[in-house]
């Protein structure tokens, strides 16, 4: 496999999710669209902030930190986004019920709730099963692949 751009940040996990965010914003095509009678351009990211955003989030919540030297990983590839955090899925979770509604379940949920209360984080949701965006692109396609797996 060849990277285009391999990037590591170091940092606590609210520097991560702005580094992360930055990446994605100087990586990802942007593309845009104009109205009549309106000066400004309308931009169209290949995938919604809010719902990368969200996914990093997740990522850095509920990865497994007993697990050393783990991490989350952004990938971007021409034909999909892959975020994967260190550990397996857990509380009886498969890639397949992630796109149906299930219970909020992090690790640590202390974790969870510093995270989400200076960010904007959401906090116990309905999973991400409604985080697929609604910019009208189709939705990113999932990895049933853990760390591990993925760096194998």
């Amino acid at each position: 496999m060849e990277f285009s751009d391999n990037r590591q940040f170091y940092g606590n996990a609210f520097t991560l999710l702005e580094k992360a965010e930055a990446f994605l914003r100087d990586t990802l095509p942007i593309a845009a669209r104009f109205e009549r009678d309106r000066f400004d351009r309308i931009d169209l990211p290949l995938y919604p902030p809010p719902a990368t955003r969200e996914a990093i989030a997740n990522a850095l919540c509920r990865r497994d930190y007993s697990i050393g030297g783990g991490a989350v990983g952004v990938a971007v590839y021409d034909d999909r986004l892959e975020v994967t955090s260190a550990g397996r899925l857990h509380f009886g979770l498969t890639p397949e019920k992630l796109f149906e509604p299930h219970e909020s379940l992090p690790w640590d949920p202390m974790i969870a709730h510093t995270f989400y209360r200076p960010r904007g984080h959401r906090r116990m949701g309905p999973g991400n099963a409604q985080d697929g965006g609604g910019n009208g692109r189709r939705r990113p396609a999932a990895s049933s692949r853990s760390k591990k797996e993925a760096d194998a």
